[in-house]
């Protein structure tokens, strides 16, 4: 059995929602070809000149279900905090689309806070359970989050798919609920979807474990005031 199928059935739990329980769907919002071909070739150049800037990610609000005897830090991805020149690139072409975000996302418009970015890069036997993006003080202003795609082509990974969850709700409790959305990550796209929404990155295989092989992102969110 693959890795992805493994994550898949092991976060599953009641297969049958009792009466009590309701479902709430998850929605998200994908844009193709998000910025041209060259700020895409140049965001990704960029990524591979600064690649003694990346850093292991420190890991705050990671769960996972059912991943024992693996040491989580060990499998999650690259990190580049600091990119201003297309950290500016990426805000300005989403707020271009924001009236769509909102409206995909069912929710009203709201006052920004600011824009939080950063560049990762995903490489072989990376993953990151099961999380949501604004559980704990210093980030429970997080509204949207937004993940866009880079890497070479021709793709030298497998894997690395998104999985945001459908929500059950019993009572006062959250958790993953059955059904679940599955984003393939494209070169140059963008997905937004909630930050509260449960979700994960299923588990990358990269043979040739080079940097310049890797699943980069831009992982981004939207804060309220």
């Amino acid at each position: 059995m693959s890795n992805i199928q493994k994550t898949q059935l092991n976060i599953k739990t009641n297969p049958t929602p009792t009466p009590q329980t309701e479902i709430l769907e998850s929605h998200y919002l994908l844009k193709k070809n998000f910025l041209s071909h060259s700020e895409n070739q140049q965001l990704l150049n960029y990524a591979l000149q600064k690649k003694s800037d990346f850093i292991p990610t420190v890991v705050s609000n990671y769960s996972t279900t059912n991943r024992s005897n693996i040491d989580e830090n060990q499998h999650c991805p690259l990190l580049l905090q600091f990119f201003p020149q297309f950290e500016e690139l990426i805000v300005q072409k989403i707020q271009e689309i924001l009236p769509d975000v909102f409206a995909k996302l069912n929710i009203p418009e709201f006052p920004i806070g600011k824009f939080e970015n950063r560049l990762t890069a995903y490489n072989d036997r990376n993953f990151y359970g099961v999380h949501i993006d604004n559980k704990h003080p210093g980030i429970d202003t997080r509204t949207v989050t937004y993940v866009y795609y880079c890497y070479q082509e021709p793709k030298a990974f497998t894997g690395g798919n998104l999985i945001i969850y459908d929500s059950k709700i019993q009572g006062k409790y959250y958790s993953t609920a059955d059904t679940f959305k599955t984003i393939e990550p494209e070169n140059n796209s963008i997905v937004f979807f909630l930050s509260s929404y449960l979700h994960e990155v299923l588990p990358i295989s990269c043979p040739s474990q080079a940097f310049a092989d890797s699943r980069f992102t831009v992982n981004g969110w939207i804060h309220c005031k």
